[in-house]
């Protein structure tokens, strides 16, 4: 009994990504029309939105693999090392990072500018 409600949750999530999504792309759609006069197909937002909806969905497969998971890039060999150099004078210098947790789906990001 524990496979077919565990199948349930999966089809009402799926169902509740299009609905999501469509909400969007018609209110998208909206403001194209009314703000930027653009006249809009009703199958392009279809389209558009059986797109992000899969966009989505590959985002969140645990299957995934980025490149950017990798320890280092494939083709370089020893430890990765960087040293950080100040700005030039008179200009600023913008560091960033990010890092996500597969198994939380949850992450972080965060900036420095320096002068």
């Amino acid at each position: 009994m524990f496979a077919p409600e565990v199948a349930q949750v999966d089809q009402m999530d799926k169902i509740l990504q299009i609905v999501a999504f469509g909400l969007w792309r018609i209110w998208k759609g909206r403001n194209e029309v009314v703000f930027e006069g653009q006249s809009l197909d009703r199958m392009d937002l279809v389209r558009c939105l059986l797109m992000q909806t899969n966009e989505y969905r590959e985002a969140h497969s645990t299957t995934m693999v980025l490149r950017s998971e990798l320890l280092r890039p494939p083709d370089q060999t020893g430890p990765l090392r960087r040293t950080w150099q100040k700005p030039p004078s008179g200009s600023f210098k913008a560091n960033c990072d990010g890092a996500w947790v597969a198994q939380t789906k949850r992450g972080g990001v965060g900036w420095v500018i320096w002068s």
